[in-house]
């Protein structure tokens, strides 16, 4: 079983000499997480290059998860976005169209996803991890700031891309602002590398722990009673 991770922003493009934030780094002109679907090698290498390991690795072995790692700059806290859900964006959620969803990935452990044993529990698949890292993060992650529903303008994206062309199923964009949290004692303050690599060991912690059937099961378990109604 193969996890994929992937970060964005890449030193190609020398920083503009204004107070512009240096950490935003992508060619002139191009948004590279818009280019998933027909990226290029001349224009888009980095992007044309991790697609193409991704499909390499998806056809040697079973790959059940993809996450790119992104700063936002629009909204606060550290938040993911999913590629693969039923219940729609927003809580409380509504009914989404699930047609064009991958198959559920099958084996054991995270792939076996053990703690989904109703058909109607696919809608909650893709909330697990997230729901899981909420739970265990105090405060540093924002569940009810992620979303799962795709948007027409996010079909090009990473992770709505590797889940339906590549069928990775859980696919997600893990998010962290580029200010920091909105809630608790450091509200309104920047989020320091310190506590952004917090988020990534919590993280890491989240994807062992949805490897146990049991807390697959509990996870779905709690999800279904969050959403009920």
């Amino acid at each position: 079983v193969q996890c994929l991770y992937l970060t964005d922003g890449t030193p190609t493009a020398r920083d503009p000499p204004t107070h512009t934030p240096t950490h935003l780094r992508c060619p002139p002109g191009a948004d590279l997480n818009r280019h998933w679907r027909e990226p290029t090698r001349a224009a888009h290498p980095t992007i044309h290059a991790a697609k193409e390991m991704a499909r390499t690795l998806a056809a040697e072995r079973e790959v059940v998860l993809f996450c790119d790692l992104h700063g936002h700059s629009k909204k606060s806290n550290a938040f993911m976005y999913g590629a693969l859900d039923g219940l729609g964006g927003s809580l409380p959620a509504s009914a989404g169209d699930s047609s064009r969803e991958p198959p559920l990935p099958g084996g054991g452990g995270l792939a076996g996803w053990a703690g989904v044993g109703d058909a109607s529990d696919r809608k909650y698949v893709a909330r697990v991890l997230p729901y899981v890292l909420w739970r265990s993060s105090h405060g540093a992650f924002s569940y009810r700031d992620s979303h799962f529903k795709v948007k027409r303008s996010k079909e090009t994206t990473g992770r709505v891309v590797v889940a339906r062309e590549l069928g990775i199923p859980l696919s997600y964009t893990l998010e962290s602002s580029y200010a920091g949290p909105s809630a608790g004692p450091l509200a309104g303050t920047h989020f320091t590398r310190m506590q952004l690599q917090q988020v990534g060991q919590l993280f890491c912690i989240a994807l062992l722990d949805c490897c146990s059937p049991h807390v697959q099961a509990e996870a779905i378990s709690s999800l279904r009673d969050m959403h009920a109604g």
